[in-house]
């Protein structure tokens, strides 16, 4: 559920904090039942939320933990602003110079891993066979830039590259949070756009080097790995299994130039504040091997 969060007191001696949570009125119409019993009813969703309901939350709430941890940057747009002067810098022949907030540091999947719920960004960059022909070596510059400055936004979310895909990359976000990694995934997915425009392109340009847009697609869903093996040759390799991931990649196919779309899955664990910035794609999932599955386009 969205809350209003209320602080009624915080003590830092004892680290108690008391507040009051109210269903938060940009996603629930509030009424009264033929009863007087106080409703609500999710504008996002269409089911109603009763009393009952309410009391079960806060008698599961004791003992719960409660996670937060936002992206490492508090502004795409400075973050972007920054990067657009270092890396024009660096494409002038000067030395690397890293973002003032540091990345998380790359934790790459590894065995055994039990099926956890991970969400899963898949980003392309439109026409790169035709533009690989074209701009041969300049577009392999322009890619490092691409692995190198898209990759560390990555961190800055608490995501990590899964693998690069010859013309784009794959990405992931595991934590114990569901809600935090779907509004981190939104999040991230919307500032890789702006850093591509506003910030990255722009130095490409400036150098001569060719521009690179980009579509995304992310989904949330289990994910299990699962290793392979031919023992006739000693053949031995591990793959991520995740109906999450396969859905992101049919997404990101169906995205235009510029636009993030996301999946039913995802969209259900996000908070009311990236809820309100999407919408239901005109296309239906069918339309790309999606069948009856919602898909929407995130701005």
């Amino acid at each position: 559920m969205d809350f209003v969060k209320t602080i009624i007191s915080a003590d830092d001696e004892t680290r108690t904090l008391k507040f009051v949570l109210q269903p938060d009125p940009r996603r629930y119409e509030a009424f009264k039942d033929a009863d007087g019993r106080a409703m609500y009813r999710d504008k996002y969703f269409d089911f109603v939320i009763g009393p009952e309901v309410i009391e079960a939350l806060a008698e599961q709430a004791v003992g719960t933990p409660v996670y937060f941890s936002p992206p490492n940057i508090e502004s795409s747009e400075q973050y972007t602003e920054e990067r657009l002067a270092a890396v024009a810098q660096e494409i002038q022949g000067g030395e690397h110079v890293p973002p003032t907030k540091a990345p998380d540091v790359h934790k790459p999947l590894t065995p055994p891993l039990a099926a956890r719920w991970i969400t899963f960004v898949s980003v392309d960059i439109v026409g790169s066979t035709a533009s690989k022909l074209r701009h041969g070596d300049r577009y392999e510059t322009a890619f490092r830039y691409f692995v190198q400055e898209v990759g560390t936004l990555v961190g800055q979310f608490h995501a990590h590259i899964l693998k690069l895909t010859g013309d784009g990359m794959i990405a992931y976000i595991d934590h114990d949070s569901q809600n935090t990694q779907c509004d981190n995934t939104v999040d991230l997915c919307l500032s890789m756009q702006h850093l591509m425009s506003r910030g990255l392109n722009p130095s490409l340009r400036a150098a001569g080097l060719p521009e690179l847009d980009i579509r995304i697609g992310a989904d949330f869903g289990l994910a299990k790995l699962q290793t392979y093996s031919v023992s006739a040759t000693g053949y031995t390799t591990t793959d991520v299994s995740s109906d999450a991931l396969n859905r992101a990649v049919k997404i990101q196919e169906s995205c235009r130039p510029g636009e993030v779309r996301i999946g039913r899955a995802l969209y259900e664990g996000m908070h009311v504040n990236w809820l309100e910035r999407a919408s239901v794609a005109q296309e239906s999932g069918s339309e790309f091997g999606l069948e009856s599955y919602l898909v929407y386009v995130v701005r």
